[in-house]
């Protein structure tokens, strides 16, 4: 889920306030070649509803994307199966479609930074 907000600024945006709201659905796998080093791909079904309103006018305009985008990408972490572990990744979509939210508005692919962690809830026993 992803809720951006534009504030109207009559000298950078014509006084056109946006609001949008980005959520889909995806899987992801990762492949371990050595072993802090991964690969990860993700394909996505994303839906982004925005909202434009121009202050001046009191105009708006509503719409919708539905896109498909497929990240991949390379990253960081530490693999240890029965502790908690940290990853950092930087991802592309490899897919060109209208409307995709990792691309910008000329349709160039936007770099992706993914970091999280997990937490092992199972602790080994001793």
């Amino acid at each position: 889920f992803n809720y951006s907000s534009i504030r109207a600024d009559p000298y950078f945006d014509n006084n056109v306030r946006q609001r949008s709201f980005n959520y889909g659905a995806g899987l992801f796998a990762r492949a371990y070649p050595l072993p802090f080093l991964f690969f990860q791909a993700e394909p996505e079904y994303n839906v982004t509803t925005y909202n434009q309103k121009d202050m001046g006018s009191g105009a708006t305009f509503n719409g919708q994307f539905q896109a498909v985008s497929f990240l991949a990408g390379v990253g960081y972490g530490q693999r240890i199966v029965g502790r908690s572990n940290f990853y950092i990744a930087i991802m592309l979509d490899l897919l060109s479609n209208y409307g995709s939210p990792y691309r910008d508005l000329n349709g160039t692919a936007v770099p992706v930074i993914k970091a999280g962690f997990d937490i092992y809830l199972h602790p080994r026993r001793q």
